[in-house]
């Protein structure tokens, strides 16, 4: 429609191909997956197209919130507690700034993402502005959005805001500071962490297709 100026007979909706390998087999797992932010990111390397380290991370109110709450006390506590373990990941782009984050035995830093299996193993994700967010909601589990610098994150040339507004459509609550942030994680843990009505109905309604049938469908259409 308006939004993108296509009509109904020049895209097909038929729902994502990768979708059909998603797989919910939940462990006890809290996964953290932070998106980049453009102002801290290191120079391109022109070799294979990563970014070089970045000084300025460590200086940041990025690092700061990411690292205070991958170590806060209160969370793994609780998750000591429940029996959940933790994995923390870094976008891409900071990659090689990955030894300045500190793990511990409960929440470990890791460097490579395989996105299917974090999908199909974590029980809650916490991201921010990251479009992983969608692929872990079609699962129907539950997500949270650490969105300390919204105001700044949407203000900014990175990043235009669209169609989708996470306060009306987002698949979880917004928390805006470390403190709530944990406190949301204490909530789902203690609740096994099942998903709230509120936003189970919001995947229900965002989704056409939540079955298997995707590829069959684009192929059907390929066909035709």
């Amino acid at each position: 429609g308006e939004q993108y100026g296509y009509h109904d007979d020049e895209v097909l909706l038929t729902g994502l191909a990768r979708y059909d390998l998603l797989e919910d087999e939940a462990e006890k797992l809290i996964v953290i997956a932070p998106t980049w932010r453009k102002a801290l990111a290191g120079e391109v390397d022109r070799d294979n197209g990563s970014r070089f380290y970045s000084d300025l991370i460590k200086g940041s109110e990025y690092y700061r919130f990411y690292n205070s709450l991958i170590n806060d006390d209160r969370l793994i506590s609780t998750m000591k507690k429940n029996g959940y373990r933790g994995e923390f990941y870094l976008h891409p782009s900071f990659i090689r700034n990955i030894s300045d984050f500190n793990g511990n035995d409960t929440v470990k830093v890791c460097s490579d993402a395989d996105y299917n299996q974090i999908f199909r193993k974590a029980s809650v994700l916490v991201t921010d502005y990251s479009s992983v967010n969608i692929d872990f909601a079609y699962l129907g589990k539950p997500v949270v959005y650490s969105q300390y610098d919204r105001e700044e994150y949407f203000e900014g040339a990175q990043w235009r805001k669209g169609y989708f507004d996470y306060e009306r459509d987002g698949f979880g609550p917004i928390c805006e500071t470390l403190e709530s942030t944990v406190d949301e994680l204490i909530r789902l843990i203690e609740n096994q962490c099942v998903n709230d009505d509120k936003y189970i109905k919001r995947t229900e309604s965002f989704f056409k297709y939540r079955d298997k049938d995707n590829c069959a469908r684009i192929a059907k259409a390929i066909f035709k």
